[in-house]
C-alpha cells in the first residue's frame, strides 16, 4: 500500500469497477548533413519544411523573385527572420500553435521532434490546450511517432495542467473505470500519476478507454490493488536502475518508477522526456501539485525504467 500522501489507491474510498465494459515506428533519425556535393534546393526546402513547417516554407516561396537554382542559399536566411517574431520597423508575427503543431507534423518526411516539444513548451497553457481539444490533430501526432514519443508530445502539451489525486476519487477514474462524470476534460480535473501518462497516451491513439478500463478492473480485483496496479504497469525490482556513470538511462518516452527505502511498490511514476528531464504529477519535488517537467534525480528514490505497456 502506498504510504501517506504517495501516488496509488485511496483504499479508504474503493469502489469496484462495474463488471460491464461499455466505457466510451519510431521516427526517422534525422540524417546529418551530406558531404559532397552540396545538396540540391528541393533537398533544403523538404529540411526546412520539416524543421519550420509548411506555412512558414509555402510563404517564402510564394514571395519570394529568386531563381530556385540559387534558393537554397538564400531560404534559410529569410525564414530565420520571419520566424524571429518581428523585423525592425516591422509588424509582429503572430503564432498560432495549433497551427504551427499540424504544420510541423503533417511534411513529408519525418517530424522534427526536438523542434516540436521546444515550440510546444515555448507556448503558454491556453495556446497548449487548443492542441488538446484538436481529436484530429492529436491523433495525426500519434500516426507520425512512435506510441512512445507521441505519448511525450501529449505530455508536453499537458504541462501545466490537472491536479493530482489518486483513484478511486478522482475525475480520470470515474470516467474511465465507472462511466460518471466529464472526465479529464478540463485543466484542473484531477488523476494520479500514472493516470497522467496513460491520458497522454490516450489522447494520441496508444492507448483505447477499454484498455484503461480492463487496467482497474483487473487490478480491483486483486487483495491488494496498488501492488497489482503498479505490476500491470511493468514494476519489477527487476528493471534497471538509473546509473549514468554506467550508461544505464532510460530512452525518450520509457516510463520511470521511484521507490523509496524498502517499500515493495514505486512510490511515483512519470515518463522520461529525453536529456536528463520527467514529466510528472504529483506535488513533489516542489510542491506544484500540477504536471510538470523536472530533472529525473529531482524526486528521492531509486530510480528504475522500462517501455510503457502499451
Amino acid at each position: 500500500m502506498a504510504a501517506p500522501g504517495a501516488p496509488g489507491f485511496d483504499r479508504s474510498m474503493r469502489k469496484r469497477v462495474p463488471d460491464h465494459r461499455n466505457a466510451p515506428s519510431p521516427a526517422a533519425t534525422r540524417a546529418g548533413p551530406p558531404p559532397s556535393p552540396a545538396p540540391a534546393p528541393h533537398e533544403d526546402v523538404i529540411e526546412l519544411q520539416r524543421a519550420a513547417g509548411n506555412s512558414a516554407v509555402g510563404a517564402l516561396l510564394a514571395g519570394t523573385t529568386t531563381p530556385h537554382t540559387s534558393l537554397a542559399a538564400t531560404l534559410a536566411g529569410a525564414l530565420a527572420g520571419t520566424l524571429a517574431g518581428a523585423r525592425p520597423g516591422g509588424p509582429t508575427v503572430q503564432r498560432d500553435l495549433r497551427k504551427d503543431v499540424r504544420d510541423r507534423v503533417d511534411i513529408m518526411g519525418p517530424p522534427d521532434y526536438n523542434g516540436l516539444l521546444k515550440l510546444i513548451r515555448a507556448a503558454p497553457v491556453a495556446e497548449r490546450r487548443t492542441v488538446l481539444d484538436d481529436d484530429a490533430l492529436m491523433k495525426l501526432i500519434g500516426s507520425r511517432f512512435n506510441a512512445t514519443w507521441a505519448t511525450t508530445v501529449a505530455s508536453a502539451l499537458l504541462e501545466g495542467t490537472h491536479k493530482w489525486k489518486n483513484p478511486v476519487d478522482n475525475d480520470f477514474y470515474n470516467y474511465f473505470a465507472l462511466g460518471t462524470g466529464s472526465g479529464p476534460a478540463t485543466p484542473s480535473s484531477t488523476m494520479n500519476c500514472w493516470e497522467s501518462v496513460m491520458w497522454a497516451a490516450y489522447l494520441t491513439g496508444a492507448v483505447s478507454a477499454s484498455w484503461i478500463k480492463k487496467f482497474y478492473t483487473d487490478a480491483l480485483a486483486q487483495p491488494d490493488a496498488n501492488t497489482a496496479a503498479y505490476q500491470q504497469l511493468g514494476w519489477s525490482t527487476a528493471l534497471p536502475t538509473y546509473d549514468p556513470g554506467k550508461g544505464r538511462v532510460p530512452t525518450t518516452g520509457q516510463i520511470v518508477f521511484y521507490r523509496d527505502g524498502s517499500s515493495g511498490v514505486p512510490g511515483h511514476m512519470a515518463i522520461y522526456m529525453g536529456n536528463g528531464q520527467i514529466m510528472s504529477l504529483w506535488t513533489k519535488p516542489n510542491g506544484v501539485d500540477s504536471i510538470q517537467q523536472v530533472g529525473i534525480t529531482e524526486i528521492a528514490g531509486t530510480i528504475y525504467y522500462r517501455d510503457p505497456p502499451w
